[in-house]
């Protein structure tokens, strides 16, 4: 999975051979994978205030991870780059404005309230899994605070799916960081089924949404392991992810569709985004909007 993305400090996609040989013949330099033609170009922006927008993906019930009333594994991977550091959203399922009375939660990734026991400016990494609608149930493990302004980070979460907290794992730019105080409430068995979509960098029914940057989100059908999240780190450099194995889905922000239209295609064809109001305040726009949530060239 890991990637040559320079040689020497050149670009992979400027070099014509290596010691003679064409590099579009090459596959492996020093036993790392040697790609051509793959580019991070664009990232999800959302710099407007208020911040109203969101991406909101189809087909909710890919990423109910429970099979015959049990959790399964999965893990989320993101790249992020804050503007400010107040709440903010990575990826979430469920809605916190569904129903009369209760809330429809499932889990959430987000960078949230410092917890109760070690109150932190800026606040820690926060991964929270509901197991009853109203969020009375849960699982959570806190990461550790970061200030994530004004650069580029990778933030992982990751699930075996045993139901304790002992089984979620937070990783900050391939190192873990997991509290060594996670929290949990009420008797937790398994999710609740919210049977709402996804939403990245928003949580649906909150106004508090991310302001800054988001890239290269993903979803995973396993529990990666550290190898695998420092795979996917690549020393701080994106790469690419379409072969491998248990990813249920991939959004690269416009990098793979030139980032026109208000549609974010998944690269694995399980859910794609659809940017809602897009434009800021007042109605939809596209990634080429001059606010709200756009595509623009990676900083």
């Amino acid at each position: 999975m890991a990637e040559v993305s320079k040689v020497n400090a050149i670009e992979i996609a400027d070099i014509a051979s290596i010691n003679g040989v064409d590099a579009e013949d090459i596959e492996t330099l020093d036993g790392v994978d040697f790609v051509t033609g793959f580019s991070n170009t664009y990232a999800l922006r959302q710099l407007v205030s208020p911040q109203t927008g969101s991406m909101q993906v189809a087909n909710p019930s890919s990423y109910h991870f429970t099979t015959g009333g049990s959790d399964d594994a999965f893990s989320i991977s993101a790249w992020v780059n804050a503007a400010t550091m107040k709440r903010f959203r990575i990826a979430s399922k469920g809605n916190v404005a569904y129903g009369a009375t209760s809330a429809a939660l499932e889990w959430h990734l987000t960078f949230g309230d410092p917890p109760w026991y070690a109150p932190t400016d800026p606040p820690p990494i926060d991964f929270k899994l509901y197991g009853d609608a109203g969020g009375s149930v849960y699982i959570q493990q806190y990461g550790g605070s970061f200030n994530i302004t004004g650069s580029w980070n990778h933030v992982v979460a990751t699930y075996d799916g045993s139901g304790g907290t002992s089984g979620m794992k937070i990783y900050f730019n391939a190192v873990s960081s997991s509290a060594t105080n996670p929290f949990s409430a009420g008797s937790y068995s398994s999710l609740n089924d919210s049977s709402q979509p996804v939403a990245i960098g928003a949580i649906l029914g909150n106004s508090d949404r991310f302001k800054g940057y988001l890239d290269e989100v993903s979803i995973w059908t396993k529990e990666l392991t550290s190898g695998d999240v420092t795979d996917i780190y690549n020393s701080g450099a994106p790469g690419d992810l379409s072969t491998s194995g248990s990813l249920l889905s991939w959004w690269r922000m416009g990098d793979n569709n030139g980032g026109t239209g208000t549609t974010i295609t998944d690269v694995q064809g399980t859910g794609n985004g659809s940017l809602n109001n897009a434009g800021g305040p007042g109605g939809a726009g596209s990634f080429a909007s001059g606010d709200g949530i756009s595509s623009a060239k990676v900083p």
